[in-house]
Order: C-alpha cells, then sequence, then structure tokens
C-alpha cells in the first residue's frame, strides 16, 4: 500500500470502528484530533494522544 491511500483507509476504519462502539471511540478520535491540530511539533501529537489514552 502507497502512503497516498493512507488517508482514506484510515478514514475507513474509524469509520468502521465508530459504527461499533460510536460514542467512546468518536469522543477519542475527536479528542485527539483536537490536540493534534493545536500542537506544531513533528512529535507533539504522539505525545500528546498517548498522555491521552493514559490519563
Amino acid at each position: 500500500m502507497d502512503l497516498d491511500s493512507l488517508p482514506f483507509v484510515s478514514a475507513l476504519w474509524f469509520g468502521i470502528l465508530t459504527s461499533m462502539a460510536p460514542c467512546p471511540l468518536a469522543t477519542n478520535v475527536a479528542a485527539t484530533t483536537f490536540i493534534g491540530k493545536q500542537i506544531e511539533s513533528r512529535f507533539g501529537p504522539l505525545l500528546a494522544s498517548l498522555a491521552y489514552i493514559t490519563s
């Protein structure tokens, strides 16, 4: 799989997962996306997501 199709495949996979357990997963994805957009460093979103997951 090349990297051009990664966003589409990721969106499709998150859509499938959200349809199975809509409330918790959708909230977590939305929070992680919001946090990721606020941070401008390269590894900042990864660290913030890990901090969100562990809290």
